[in-house]
């Protein structure tokens, strides 16, 4: 069990959201073990009621040198819940990496010296701003200067006064404050995009694929990289299939897509959601990021879920798509032959939503990573075999592999792991 030291000078109703949410299992593996202030507040109280161990130790002589031997160096996370002591250069650096604040504003803008409470949405609507929100960012010795975790935002109306904006601000630092903190402490910014496996699919053993043994190898690697979180890109494989995965999963948090080899009505065990539903289509927040999942199983994207989409795109943040088939084409044999069938409508809702997107695809069974526009689009490797980008087929049976997708950098990074047999 991680253990989470939570520094406090207020009421303490971000620390009682991340106590709720290492009890309800939002933040996994993880507990409250010490809450400090450096005053006596309400937050001590709250604390107290769940019989977390307190200190208080007041501002003054020695206050950081007390707070250093108070904090054990085996605390997994400090979090500074409404904390409005500054930490000294020695306590940073004793605990590097290993801070973290919630700022009530979109940094970079209105950081630093005398920005907390009320100060910031003041000098947010005093400049004019469109937008603001909250920061999770990590602590260093220069005030609200450490790198940026997790932001959100919403837009500011010109109705809005300092209350309004405070209340829209608090309600996304509890929304983001939990997912920061099972991200750093779970490695759950990391997800591991795991598609086109065909496991025990005749056609695709008869090419002497061991597609089972290929699975457990990207699993395995997955899992020695501390990664949790899977999201299946769709074509998983025979009914069979679905058994070993639902036991080799345990222990990750799984999301899924379904490719046109995939049937809805096999997944009602694998994957809840999927239950009297004739598409599988929800959204999720996925590492901080507003995410989409979409079901192309019958090669398109279905009317419904168009109007979806296109409603759902109207207040997404840093929207994710995942979907299947690619809605791009990469001038591929594999795009040629079996593209999804009306990709032109679905560009045309992508564009008309003025947003920046990045959509996450398998079907191709090759990597590609290509912006055009304001779209990028990232093709997954197959876990079973290659079939390689280019106009004529060509398959390559020897190599197989998944993708790492890292929300953790200000601009989603991805890794290709691929294995050779």
């Amino acid at each position: 069990m991680k253990q989470i030291c939570v520094l406090v000078s207020g009421s303490g109703s971000n620390l009682q959201r991340i106590i709720d949410a290492t009890i309800s299992g939002e933040i996994k593996n993880a507990e409250v073990n010490l809450v400090i202030a450096d005053r006596d507040c309400y937050a001590l109280k709250r604390a107290a009621n769940h019989e977390i161990r307190t200190l208080l130790i007041p501002r003054g002589k020695g206050f950081s040198a007390k707070l250093s031997e108070a904090v054990s160096t085996d605390t997994d996370l400090v979090v500074l819940a409404g904390f409005l002591s500054i930490l000294n250069n020695e306590f940073c650096e004793k605990f590097k990496g290993k801070i973290i604040n919630i700022h009530p504003a979109l940094l970079p803008k209105f950081g630093g010296k005398g920005m907390w409470g009320n100060h910031v949405h003041e000098a947010v609507l005093k400049a004019g701003e469109k937008k603001s929100g909250a920061t999770v960012h990590y602590v260093t010795s220069g005030i609200d200067e450490g790198e940026i975790i997790l932001q959100k935002s919403f837009d500011i109306t010109s109705n809005d006064s300092v209350e309004n904006i405070s209340a829209k601000v608090h309600e996304i630092e509890h929304e983001i404050f939990p997912k920061a903190i099972d991200q750093i402490l779970n490695n759950t910014g990391k997800i591991a995009f795991i598609t086109d496996l065909h496991m025990l699919e005749k056609n695709v053993e008869k090419k002497g694929i061991k597609t089972v043994q290929n699975w457990k190898t990207v699993l395995e690697d997955a899992r020695n990289r501390g990664i949790s979180s899977i999201v299946f890109g769709g074509d998983l494989g025979e009914k069979e299939a679905l058994k070993i995965l639902e036991e080799d999963i345990i222990g990750f948090y799984c999301q899924v897509i379904l490719g046109n080899h995939d049937k809805i009505k096999h997944l009602d065990k694998f994957f809840p959601q999927a239950k009297g539903k004739e598409e599988l289509f929800y959204t999720t927040i996925i590492a901080g990021a507003d995410g989409i999942f979409l079901d192309t199983s019958s090669y398109k994207l279905s009317e419904e879920q168009q109007t979806f989409l296109q409603e759902w795109l109207t207040n997404a943040n840093n929207p994710v798509i995942f979907i299947h088939h690619p809605v791009l084409g990469d001038g591929s044999w594999m795009d040629k032959e079996h593209p999804l069938k009306n990709r032109e409508k679905v560009q045309e809702i992508l564009k008309e939503s003025g947003k920046n997107i990045t959509l996450i695809s398998g079907h191709y069974h090759h990597f590609h990573d290509e912006t055009t526009g304001s779209i990028r689009q990232i093709i997954a490797p197959a876990v079973s075999y290659q079939i390689l980008k280019q106009k004529d087929y060509k398959a390559d049976k020897k190599s197989f592999g998944y993708l790492i997708l890292d929300f953790t950098k200000p601009q989603l990074e991805v890794e290709q792991v691929l294995f050779s047999v």
